[in-house]
């Protein structure tokens, strides 16, 4: 006897088990999904793997073989229709330079968004796969469908996901943003923009406020050493003008904050920058912060105020901390 999962079957039933999977292979999902009173062994074992099949399938992070890229496309609407989250997959599997794929998938994901079933997670991977693919998708799609797309993307990531999952995938999200942006989507860009935004109010969003923070000040700074270089591509006037998002989206994150917390971001990147450029003794407690000149890191607990450093930076052998800084603090 051979088991198959829960099943035991006979020899004979065990070889009729590729000839049963081959027809249901050829089946709709619908047809799939249905039992016979009379059914035998072998066909319901053959139902039972290619439903197997299926869930590897939507979570597995390798391209799919030709043959199993036509058959699940074949019932894509289907699939999409029974579980929301075959969208992300078929977003990762699709070839953006078709239009068709492109297409079904942009109206999957409309679809879904209509009816309020496209996650944070799932929406999370389509926007990030909108941004690796966004020339492609803006060639199949256009300008402003994609941007549609992103914002519908976006959205459902601010409904779903909370400040801390938000920090996690923050890189990702600005990659889109930019990527979007450069592909001409830039309704996408300022949608995924406005939902950081607003993730970033409130005083339960200090780390992710932080990060935020940090992240467009390094692209800014990127941009500006780019510029100043002049190794931006293309080279030409509007070059410049295309990497300013970063320096927008910076000054509206402070512009949204109560006085108090755009002050100490202020102070923050002041001090990092005297650090950073060696002014060692205008980053000690004494004479230029101590008490009154408060400011979070946000490396630290949203708590606790650095009162600037104490000594000089101590350099070490360690490739993950090769400058230790030694800082007063207070807790709040």
């Amino acid at each position: 006897e051979e088991q198959t999962g829960s099943r035991i079957l006979s020899p004979a039933d065990a070889a009729n088990l590729p000839g049963a999977a081959q027809v249901l292979w050829t089946h709709s999902f619908a047809a799939l999904s249905e039992t016979g009173e009379e059914e035998d062994s072998a066909r319901t074992s053959a139902r039972w793997l290619i439903f197997r099949l299926l869930d590897q399938l939507r979570v597995c992070l390798r391209p799919w073989t030709e043959a199993e890229r036509d058959w699940v496309w074949r019932l894509a609407e289907e699939l999409v229709q029974a579980d929301p989250r075959w969208i992300a997959q078929l977003a990762r599997q699709a070839s953006w330079d078709s239009a068709k794929e492109a297409k079904l998938v942009a109206n999957f994901v409309e679809k879904a968004h209509s009816q309020q079933k496209l996650k944070g997670r799932e929406a999370l991977q389509v926007l990030g796969v909108l941004g690796r693919s966004a020339d492609p998708a803006a060639s199949s799609l256009g300008e402003r469908r994609l941007g549609l797309l992103a914002t519908h993307a976006a959205e459902a990531i601010g409904s779903n996901l909370g400040p801390a999952e938000l920090a996690c995938c923050l890189e990702l999200l600005l990659d889109a943003a930019h990527e979007l942006g450069a592909a001409g989507a830039t309704g996408g860009r300022r949608a995924v923009v406005g939902t950081l935004l607003k993730a970033s109010q409130g005083t339960s969003s200090a780390a992710l406020r932080g990060e935020f923070f940090w992240a467009l000040e390094a692209r800014v700074m990127a941009a500006a050493a780019a510029r100043r270089s002049d190794a931006l591509i293309g080279g030409g006037p509007d070059a410049p003008a295309a990497e300013a998002w970063a320096s927008v989206a910076l000054q509206e994150l402070l512009r949204d904050q109560p006085q108090e917390i755009e002050l100490g971001l202020l102070r923050q990147q002041k001090w990092v920058r005297h650090l950073e450029q060696g002014e060692n003794a205008c980053c000690c407690v004494e004479p230029a912060w101590g008490e009154t000149r408060g400011f979070p890191l946000a490396v630290w607990p949203a708590t606790r105020m650095c009162l600037g450093m104490e000594g000089f930076p101590h350099d070490t052998d360690s490739k993950s901390a090769p400058i230790i800084v030694r800082c007063r603090f207070r807790d709040e």
